[in-house]
């Protein structure tokens, strides 16, 4: 089972000192920080301060409320849009897809070589005699040479 850390609430897997960081009362790790952006410091405010609009409108001088929320929501937008990029699965060019095919069959081959095997023989068989029984028809009905 989990070892007891000591850790008497919530999850017996976490030491408490994660739990700690990453409790939402703490203080906000980006007390100190002074951004230099408006939209960042508005971001920060909002997001780890819980700040309402209206406070952080007349933090900034800005005329309203709404101008706060226009640049958070700009601020989570470009975020967002930084994740998505980071987290983006690189689109694979036609050689690596080439490439990841081949690693693939031969990942199959490898776990079922005897199927594959027997599968190969049997297709072989199946389509010798075919060849074999249309060469028979065509050999018996060819005419036969008149003997003297």
């Amino acid at each position: 089972m989990y070892r007891d850390n000591g850790d008497k609430a919530g999850d017996p897997r976490t030491s408490s000192k994660e739990a700690q960081a990453f409790s939402t009362e703490n203080e906000n790790p980006f007390m100190h920080y002074k951004p230099n952006h408006k939209q960042t410091s508005i971001f920060i405010k909002r997001f780890f301060g819980e700040w309402s609009y209206e406070d952080i409108a007349q933090a900034h001088d800005l005329k309203t409320p709404h101008a706060a929320m226009k640049l958070y929501h700009a601020a989570v937008k470009r975020l967002l849009a930084i994740i998505i990029e980071m987290d983006a699965v690189k689109k694979m060019t036609p050689e690596e897809r080439r490439k990841a095919g081949v690693a693939k069959s031969k990942r199959y081959l490898e776990k079922n070589r005897d199927k594959v095997n027997a599968r190969r023989r049997e297709h072989y068989r199946k389509n010798k005699e075919r060849i074999n029984a249309k060469r028979r028809a065509k050999y018996s009905r060819r005419p036969k040479p008149d003997t003297i």
